[in-house]
């Protein structure tokens, strides 16, 4: 286990360990770390060398170089420049990756397996890009239409790269292809079938990514350490998501499962895990949102998640309100299936010269008349009728001086013109003193006081729409 955790966050570290064991070199020559191929011819498989500007040579020890390995020249920190030469007939996944300050890459044009164009390098057919240099100068960039493979690691640390547009002739994106970039969004065409392992892992800036519901398959730390993300809605045919996928993304509070999801790795959503120990430390207020029985409900209720169901009807408790003038009305909605909650409500009114309503689907009764009140939540939509009728103008009240003995208790009354819409719940009473007199709400139009203790007390009762009379209490 310890091994795969070992793998699997590697990716995160470093691009550069994605193939997870390098092969020994059997000699050096000239800052080259080479194999000897079985033709004869030599691989490439490290550069240790110093230079800015470099012309890699046709020949390594009297041997042809035909071939560049995975990574090589990963240690080149401060190369600038770099030409392939014409006896090159391999290269490996992210050959440059790992060059911090590599702008542009040539091909030697004699060469009949590979090409560059504005410093990027292709292969002949243009139909592989195999590597963009990562200081290339420019936020954006546009892979040309003829490629159909990105190539593993082949835009790593290119931390200029704000966004790429990648067209539907794109069927793989390798390993690590966009791992450490500078990338903030991006959208992914239908014509792509798998995220691979670590594609974007370690992009800081990366807020938004685009997935359509073609992809099937999300793979190791994918998406893990994109500090930035904030959510992610997964493909809707989406099957596996493999381990530490989305692992390290901090921002990322919650995430809705598919039904179709049928595997879900080790952890793929709601943990931090440390690059050096490779400790897991759950998050505890990440929360899940999924059908039930499913698999995403499992994993949630094995890592001890919250699970919220995903809301599939929606309708407010009550149907209809009539409420007066300047009156409020705080909202609320039941969800189906019971347990279920909404990520997203939105709220209108029909009519915002009668009533209008806030975020929080409060409603505020502005004129007399009608309104209807609409709920959008996610993608179903409930309605509430309210009817605004006349508010009271003033509020008057039985008694306005009362004298009572301790213990003693008065029912008072209060009126308001005819016509006038008030309600129980649009009525509130209170004392300036409950220590001497204190009062209590009997029915909408009549209220107990009970003297307390010897003293005096402003007894006040204030409508829905700030309409005030006050009673004063003498306790003998």
């Amino acid at each position: 286990m310890k091994k795969v955790i070992s793998i699997a966050m590697a990716l995160v570290m470093m691009i550069s360990v994605i193939i997870a064991v390098p092969t020994a070199s059997a000699a050096t020559s000239n800052g080259y770390k080479y194999d000897v191929l079985s033709n004869g011819t030599v691989k490439i498989t490290e550069y240790t060398g110093t230079a800015t500007s470099l012309a890699i040579p046709e020949k390594i020890a009297g041997k042809t170089v035909s071939a560049i390995g995975d990574y090589a020249f990963k240690a080149a920190l401060v190369l600038k420049s770099v030409e392939i030469p014409a006896t090159v007939t391999s290269l490996g996944d992210g050959v440059f990756a790992g060059a911090p300050n590599l702008t542009e890459i040539k091909v030697a044009d004699a060469n009949k397996n590979f090409t560059a164009v504005n410093g990027v390098l292709f292969d002949k057919a243009k139909a592989r890009l195999i590597q963009y240099p990562a200081a290339k100068s420019g936020s954006s960039y546009s892979i040309p239409t003829t490629v159909n493979h990105v190539g593993g690691a082949s835009f790593a640390y290119a931390t200029n790269l704000k966004s790429v547009s990648i067209p539907n002739t794109v069927t793989i994106i390798g390993r690590g292809a966009f791992g450490f970039s500078g990338l903030t969004s991006v959208t992914i065409p239908s014509s792509v079938k798998e995220i691979k392992a670590a594609t974007f892992a370690g992009a800081n800036s990366l807020k938004k990514v685009t997935l359509p519901n073609s992809i099937v398959k999300i793979g190791d730390g994918a998406f893990a350490n994109c500090v930035s993300m904030t959510s992610c809605i997964l493909p809707s045919k989406l099957v596996v998501v493999e381990q530490y996928a989305f692992a390290n993304n901090n921002k990322m509070t919650r995430m809705t499962i598919p039904d179709t999801v049928k595997t879900i790795g080790d952890y793929a959503f709601g943990y931090k895990v440390s690059t050096l120990t490779y400790k897991a430390e759950k998050v505890k207020t990440f929360i899940l949102r999924g059908n039930p029985n499913t698999v995403a409900h499992k994993y949630a209720k094995t890592n001890g998640f919250t699970y919220q169901y995903i809301q599939k009807s929606v309708k407010f408790t009550a149907s209809s309100v009539t409420l007066g003038v300047k009156q409020t009305y705080q909202s609320s909605l039941k969800y189906s299936p019971n347990g279920a909650q909404s990520t997203k409500n939105t709220y209108t009114s029909s009519n915002t010269k009668i009533a209008t309503v806030n975020k929080n689907g409060v409603v505020k009764a502005l004129a007399v008349g009608s309104a209807t009140i609409t709920v959008k939540a996610n993608n179903v939509k409930a309605t509430l009728k309210v009817e605004v009728k006349k508010a009271p103008s003033k509020v008057t009240v039985s008694n306005k001086t009362l004298t009572l003995k301790k213990k003693q208790s008065k029912t008072v009354t209060i009126k308001f013109p005819s016509g006038s819409y008030v309600t129980k719940k649009g009525i509130s009473w209170s004392s300036s003193k409950p220590s001497v007199a204190k009062v209590a709400l009997k029915s909408r139009t009549k209220a107990t006081i009970t003297a307390v203790k010897k003293g005096t007390a402003k007894i006040t009762v204030k409508l829905y729409n700030n309409k005030k009379a006050t009673i004063k209490v003498t306790v003998k």
